[in-house]
């Protein structure tokens, strides 16, 4: 696990690793590397637990919690089942490694992801895949300021999809975390909106696996390693 600031690992359920990592200048990036070799990249958010799922050999879920000394916590309690219920159903509508929502009743469930955004903001990458696929734009592009101001960067999905990083190249001045998509059928939308990743990046999406959100094989890992290494991105 590559992390940017000093860690502690403590352990626990079998299975289950728990790390703490100290953030002194606003969120970063993690590399995480299973036992398989494969790794992935998530955000790690001040005030938030970031939670990853993997099953059969796939990243079947990434969340984000409000960890209990947070000022969100509170709310957090009171609407849990909500938003479990919330990521339950974009579990759902994840199909063959893409996450899309049916036409009936999209708007309405794509809008409470928006909304329940700064409880979790992996709700808010599924709503701007959900408003995209919608021809939502407005909506979309609305949820950029809040999550840069609240997190003080945006997950690279929602700035993709809002058109906000088109013809970019991708570098420390961009207030985005990570450096790539956070889910695998994000790649697909890189070369329709000119973004530019660094030049270490060309040829990282063949490293993906089978996958919805972006896991990477172990060559994969050594290049986003090297990349994250130099401080090339946040």
């Amino acid at each position: 696990m590559v992390l940017p600031d000093e860690y502690q690992q403590r352990t626990g359920m079998p299975g289950v690793a728990d790390f703490r990592i100290g953030l002194n200048n606003g969120p970063r990036t993690a590399l995480v590397q299973f036992a398989s070799g494969d790794g992935a990249l998530v955000p790690v958010f001040p005030g938030f637990l970031t939670q990853l799922t993997m099953r059969e050999g796939e990243l079947v879920d990434v969340a984000f919690e409000p960890s209990s000394n947070d000022g969100r916590y509170g709310e957090w309690l009171a609407q849990a089942d909500r938003l479990r219920t919330l990521r339950a159903a974009a579990a759902a509508a994840t199909r063959d490694g893409r996450f899309r929502l049916d036409a009936a009743g999209a708007l309405k469930l794509a809008s409470q992801m928006q909304y329940s955004k700064a409880l979790d903001p992996s709700l808010a990458i599924y709503a701007a895949y959900a408003y995209d696929g919608l021809q939502e734009r407005d909506r979309l592009r609305s949820m950029v300021p809040y999550l840069h101001g609240d997190l003080g960067r945006v997950p690279f999905d929602v700035l993709l999809l809002s058109g906000e990083i088109r013809g970019r190249a991708i570098d420390r001045g961009v207030p985005v975390v990570p450096f790539v998509p956070l889910m695998a059928q994000g790649w697909a939308q890189l070369s329709a909106h000119r973004v530019q990743l660094p030049a270490r990046a060309d040829g990282l999406d063949r490293r993906l696996r089978d996958s919805p959100w972006a896991l990477y094989d172990a060559e994969g890992v050594v290049v986003i390693e090297d990349i994250l290494l130099r401080r090339e991105v946040w």
